[in-house]
C-alpha cells in the first residue's frame, strides 16, 4: 500500500505562465478581424447612409452616437489584437488575450480531446486559419486561437495530435 502524501506548495515557486514566450497572431488577421467588424457594422452604417435625408427627429444626433460606438469597437479591436498571443509549450496550450480585462486560458495537452484547424472565408483570402481546441465534456471548443498562418495552424494541430498519440499509448 502506498503512503498518502499532500505536500503544500509554495505559490512563489510555481512556474508563472506570464513568463512564457508568447507568440503573437498574425498580422495580417489584424486586417481580417477589421473586416469582420465592418461586415457586422455595414448594415448599420447602410442604413444611416440611406436615411440621412429623412426627416427623423434626432437622427443626427442617433446616428452620431452609433457611430462613435462604431468606431470606439474599431479603435478597441485594433489595440486588442496586439495583446492577443499563444504558447505552445511541452505539456500545455496557452491563450491570451484582453485590453482591458486580461485573459489568459491554459489547457493540458493531455486533457485534449480533439483538434480542429478552421479556415473562415476572408481568413482564407489571406492564408490564415483558427485553431480551436476541444476537451471533454463540452460540445463546443474550449480554445480558439484566431489568426495562425495556415502552414503554422497545421504543425500546431499535428503536434498536439502526435502528443495525444504518445499520451494513449502510455
Amino acid at each position: 500500500m502506498q503512503n498518502f502524501t499532500n505536500t503544500s506548495l509554495k505559490i512563489n515557486e510555481l512556474p508563472q505562465i506570464q513568463k512564457a514566450s508568447f507568440q503573437r497572431l498574425h498580422n495580417r488577421y489584424l486586417t481580417v478581424s477589421m473586416i469582420y467588424r465592418l461586415a457586422i457594422f455595414l448594415p448599420v452604417i447602410g442604413f444611416a447612409v440611406l436615411n440621412y435625408f429623412e426627416d427623423i427627429p434626432y437622427f443626427t444626433e442617433i446616428i452620431i452616437g452609433v457611430l462613435s460606438v462604431i468606431l470606439l469597437i474599431f479603435i478597441l479591436g485594433y489595440f486588442s489584437f496586439f495583446k492577443k498571443g499563444y504558447a505552445l509549450r511541452e505539456k500545455d496550450l496557452s491563450y491570451k488575450s484582453g485590453l482591458i480585462i486580461h485573459k489568459i486560458t491554459t489547457v493540458p495537452l493531455n486533457r485534449i480531446q480533439h483538434t480542429e484547424v478552421v479556415h473562415g472565408p476572408i481568413a482564407r483570402l489571406f492564408g490564415l486559419a483558427f485553431v480551436k481546441i476541444y476537451t471533454a465534456g463540452g460540445a463546443s471548443s474550449d480554445m480558439v486561437i484566431p489568426g495562425i498562418a495556415n502552414e503554422e495552424a497545421e504543425q500546431i494541430r499535428e503536434f498536439i495530435n502526435d502528443k495525444m498519440k504518445i499520451d494513449d499509448a502510455v
